[in-house]
């Protein structure tokens, strides 16, 4: 029997991993131009950007309800030994190339990581509430801290308002929301009207962080972050209307071979995360005089995914070095 809900999380898993990478080739996003090349990577990074809010989702689509198969001590010793220690090992390797090669860059995403440990430590917490209740508890946290933490801050800085600390909510602040929704997206059933809601407001979010971003970028002669950022309403929206795609799209995978591909890109994902961005530096951008083009800011990208399977197969088959692939 297809497990549809397995392959819907690694499809996912697999969008958000290429979409990072991209996020980190769209060399032009900062180039604020009339020129066509700036909208370009205006509308990719914009679609990019749900990435990080995907896999928070998908974190609480798939571990919130740990209680189900295993204890809370053995749930925090899977999280240590498969994220915390080889995250441990290549930051300190990221730091170690920093403080010889005079850059951070490396060091980067890393942001990334310790975020996702701290919501580790906060999913038994979420866990503890009973599941016949979690459905209502969890959406009354979602819509709050979509109100308070979301909409009003950005009405803030749109209108100039002094409202951005007034309404302290923060069980739902900063990237906890993405967990909810995860689990809520997972496990309820969305009706045919609620899919069209959800659509309609991912189309509103693209246009505002595409298309404000646009204009107060142009306007101002430099990138304005006003409608950008992953903790704001649209992407948010844009998260939300790209994690039911994904799901969509997984529930109607029926190929054994599509599956077997999905599964096994899957497997690479954690891996990809920390390697992209040598392999950039070293096998791809060396290689390319034209950042501005188009198939280079589409196509690097998944060659750059590709790359990274290689290299992690090749590392998984080596004793010492398979602890620290994530």
């Amino acid at each position: 029997m297809i497990n549809y809900k397995k392959i819907y999380i690694s499809l996912a898993r697999v969008w958000a991993a290429i979409c990072v990478i991209t996020l980190h080739t769209v060399e032009t996003y900062g180039l604020v131009s009339s020129k066509p090349y700036w909208m370009e990577a205006n509308i990719i990074v914009g679609i990019a950007e749900s990435a990080i809010p995907i896999f928070f989702m998908i974190t609480g689509a798939t571990l919130i309800d740990y209680r189900e198969r295993y204890t809370t001590n053995e749930y925090l010793k899977k999280r240590i030994l498969k994220v915390g220690i080889p995250l441990g090992i290549w930051f300190l390797i990221a730091c170690i190339y920093g403080y010889f090669m005079k850059t951070d860059a490396m060091k980067f995403p890393y942001w990334f990581y310790f975020i996702m440990m701290g919501m580790y430590l906060c999913i038994p917490l979420f866990s503890a509430v009973q599941k016949e209740l979690r459905e209502k508890v969890f959406l009354y946290v979602v819509l709050i801290s979509f109100v308070l933490n979301y909409f009003i801050p950005l009405c803030a800085d749109v209108f100039d308002l002094p409202l951005r600390a007034q309404f302290p909510f923060d069980i739902g602040t900063g990237y906890l929301i993405y967990l909810l929704l995860g689990y809520l997206m997972d496990k309820k059933e969305i009706s045919f009207r609620q899919k069209v809601i959800v659509y309609i407001c991912a189309f509103i979010g693209f246009v505002l962080k595409v298309g404000g971003t646009y204009i107060l970028s142009l306007r101002n002669g430099v990138l304005d972050g006003t409608f950008g950022h992953y903790t704001n309403v649209p992407c948010l929206l844009i998260s939300i209307g790209m994690f039911l795609f994904l799901k969509e799209i997984g529930n109607r995978i029926e190929n054994n071979r599509t599956i077997k591909i999905i599964d096994c890109l899957s497997g690479y994902t954690m891996a990809s995360y920390v390697l992209h961005q040598y392999v950039s530096c070293y096998l791809i951008r060396p290689y390319i005089n034209d950042i501005y083009s188009l198939i280079y800011n589409l196509g690097a990208p998944i060659l750059n995914f590709v790359i990274c399977a290689v290299i992690t197969y090749i590392m998984r088959k080596i004793p010492v070095l398979r602890k620290i692939v994530p």
